[in-house]
């Protein structure tokens, strides 16, 4: 094989990315487990998966050298996956692969391929095994039908050389007495004779079944080395497996927007394999969201001026008959961007603006699992989504005690950069956005405000006041989403009179729920 480390300079940074990995994989076990549970053994084992992992994944795809943050979580992704004990059976089975690879020339081809493969190569030796079984029975088959006709064969012999002695001893009887005593002597040799030749057809008889039983031991072998076989096999496949997962996993943050793929991604450090983890969850929330909504297909064209026709998966704008295809299908083409819609120039549309609240509060985990961050962060992604497919854009601005500039929804890892935490000041935000709004240029096609809070908030009339005046000078809608926990704080009836166009209330919601009032919007 080819390897992409043969020059010593690549495997120099080979090896120093390597020890970085293993230091941050170390330093995360040792946090989570008690003191001592990390031995000599489970380091040094820890450390040979960590380098075979880097070569394996490098090796597959070229791309991942260019972002040594993502080859980090692909390796941390695939160790959350395995027990301590087993790394080394794991470093064998990734050997194993590495061989396979090299040996039938598989660089470049996906974990999955590669496990297409070996269930093929599995299922032609199960074929041929099989064959051969059936050839051995059929063989056996035929020696038994043999056999009696063999043992007959030889009846009949010992009949005629039974009747040949019976008649030489009536010849001998009519003879001499003297001839007749030496008669009696050959009859004696005779039967010496006799007993050495069944002595032989004993011996003869034991050999064949020796050999018989030898067969069936063989046949035994054969067996459990085939089965030994398929167990290696499976073993390899379930590696492939979680090398696949691993490695979608972390391909993913490549495409989760504009500026994703930034300086960001070229650091290997504890920092950046949590930003990814959180990255990550946000964009999987999202895209279920996002899914979810093109498997019902109950949307209405929103309009626009039609420019011909086009591919993609604008659910505003698809031909009916798309509606009509299999799911399967239907999905398919969507995720690719596949589906037959109108090429639509929109009218009179805006871009969108989430103003989301990131108090201590927000921090609490929802039914689905996710915090409440989390489900109104993927709302703000979904909804982006959604937007790019008229060329709209969405920002977001987070707020506590204090606010965060606008950020461009598309670059999930600003998102994730944020935590939620402190106390809840929406007045600041409120007066901040003003101030982005009016020096922004980015920001002048906004058109759609969403304010995503549990509303539990001090306030003050003036900037309330100023707000709904500047809202209103700038044709701007405010729509107004309160999360909450079942408690409606004292101040809020007064924000929402005096600020929201719309008013929406969620009390254990989640992302789809919230998604529903925002996908009418975009």
């Amino acid at each position: 094989m080819q390897s992409f480390f043969n020059d010593a300079d690549q495997e120099k940074e080979l090896k120093k990315l390597t020890n970085t990995v293993f230091k941050i994989i170390i330093e995360d076990l040792e946090s989570r487990y008690p003191y001592g549970s990390i031995t000599s053994n489970i380091r040094k084992n820890l450390r040979d998966a960590v380098h075979k992992l880097i070569k394996i994944a490098s090796e597959q795809n070229k791309l991942l050298l260019q972002f040594p943050a993502i080859l980090a979580y692909f390796v941390y992704n695939f160790l959350q996956n395995i027990d301590l004990d087993e790394l080394e059976h794991i470093n064998e089975k990734l050997d194993d692969i590495q061989r396979l690879i090299e040996r039938k020339n598989l660089q470049g081809l996906s974990f999955n391929t590669i496990k297409q493969i070996l269930q093929q190569e599995l299922q032609k030796r199960k074929s041929r095994s099989g064959e051969q079984k059936e050839q051995g029975e059929k063989e056996e088959g035929e020696q038994r039908e043999q056999k009696p006709g063999e043992e007959s064969g030889e009846s009949n012999e010992q009949e005629q050389e039974g009747e040949e002695s019976e008649g030489e001893s009536g010849n001998e009887e009519s003879r001499s007495g003297e001839r007749s005593g030496e008669g009696e002597g050959e009859e004696s040799e005779g039967g010496e004779g006799e007993g050495e030749q069944g002595k032989q057809n004993s011996e003869r008889g034991q050999g064949t079944e020796g050999e018989g039983q030898k067969g069936a031991g063989e046949g035994q072998g054969a067996e459990d080395v085939f089965e030994d076989l398929e167990r290696k096999i499976n073993d390899e496949i379930m590696v492939l497996d979680l090398l696949e997962d691993s490695l979608q996993k972390a391909l993913s943050v490549l495409s989760i927007g504009k500026g994703s793929g930034g300086g960001i991604l070229k650091e290997v450090n504890p920092r950046v394999l949590e930003l990814l983890e959180r990255a990550n969850r946000i964009l999987t929330l999202a895209n279920q969201v996002d899914l979810q909504y093109a498997n019902s297909r109950g949307v209405k064209d929103q309009g626009g001026v039609m420019r011909g026709v086009t591919t993609g998966n604008n659910l505003k704008h698809l031909f009916k008959s798309q509606l009509i295809l299999p799911d399967e299908i239907f999905l398919e083409r969507y995720t690719n961007r596949a589906l037959l819609q109108r090429a639509v120039e929109s009218e009179g549309v805006g871009d969108f603006y989430f103003i989301i609240d990131k108090s201590g509060s927000m921090d609490d985990e929802m039914p689905n699992g996710y915090t409440a961050f989390e489900n109104v962060s993927a709302v703000a992604l979904a909804s982006a989504m959604e937007a790019e497919k008229s060329n709209r854009k969405v920002f977001v601005q987070y707020f506590d005690e204090s606010t965060t500039e606008p950020i461009d929804v598309n670059n999930v890892l600003e998102l994730a950069r944020v935590k939620p935490g402190g106390g809840t000041d929406m007045m600041v935000a409120l007066r901040e956005f003003m101030e982005y709004y009016n020096n922004y240029p980015g920001l002048k096609d906004v058109k759609q405000v969403f304010i995503m809070s549990d509303f539990e908030t001090g306030y003050d009339k003036y900037t309330l006041e100023d707000f709904k005046n500047f809202a209103k000078s700038n044709d701007l809608i405010i729509t107004c989403l309160h999360v909450y926990d079942g408690r409606v704080p004292p101040n809020m009836q007064e924000i929402i009179d005096e600020i929201c166009d719309e008013y929406y209330k969620f009390n254990d919601y989640d992302a789809s729920e919230l998604f529903s009032v925002v996908y009418k919007k975009v």
